[in-house]
């Protein structure tokens, strides 16, 4: 039997929705250098859009993922299996912060040549709070509130405080 190799990676989000994290999604497959991660149309604002990528060898520049297209993304990683006697294969990925709700056009990961690839595209809805008890960020020099787009907001205030920084007036 071949050797198979995989390359896989862990992600961790914080500021999304609790309850409905992903709002939309889509898949892309094929064959090509600049694998194409499709356009999502997320139906809500401030959704992080998750471009991932999964391609069959090792030919990709790491750290680099691509996806210039409707961008620019933050990349998060773009690396390889380190295959010993097999095959490598590789994965990508990156995000960016889109603040209308519609479409979000499609980004190409760039690789270096032609393979097979898996492409998703995750719209990630934002935490939205409903009242100032859900945004207590536990600072007591910030005033907590949720203004009326559901969004947390923390302004400095004038009560008497520490940080407990002993740098900080």
């Amino acid at each position: 039997t071949a050797l198979e190799q995989s390359y896989g990676w862990m992600m961790r989000f914080t500021g999304h929705s609790p309850t409905a994290p992903i709002n939309i999604s889509a898949i892309a497959g094929g064959s090509a250098t600049s694998p194409s991660s499709p356009a999502a149309s997320p139906t809500v604002t401030e959704t992080m859009i998750l471009r991932i990528g999964g391609f069959d060898n090792g030919t990709i520049t790491v750290d680099s993922p691509g996806l210039a297209t409707n961008g620019p993304h933050t990349a998060i990683t773009m690396d390889r299996s380190n295959a010993a006697g097999g095959g490598t294969c590789s994965g990508g990925a990156g995000y960016r912060i889109q603040s209308a709700a519609g479409t979000s056009g499609a980004s190409s990961f760039a690789l270096t040549a032609t393979q097979n690839y898996r492409t998703v595209t995750v719209a990630i809805a934002p935490f939205r709070c409903v009242n100032a008890s859900e945004c207590d960020d536990a600072n007591v020099c910030t005033t907590d509130t949720c203004d009326g787009s559901g969004f947390c907001q923390h302004a400095n205030n004038t009560v008497t405080c520490t940080d407990g920084n002993a740098c900080t007036v």
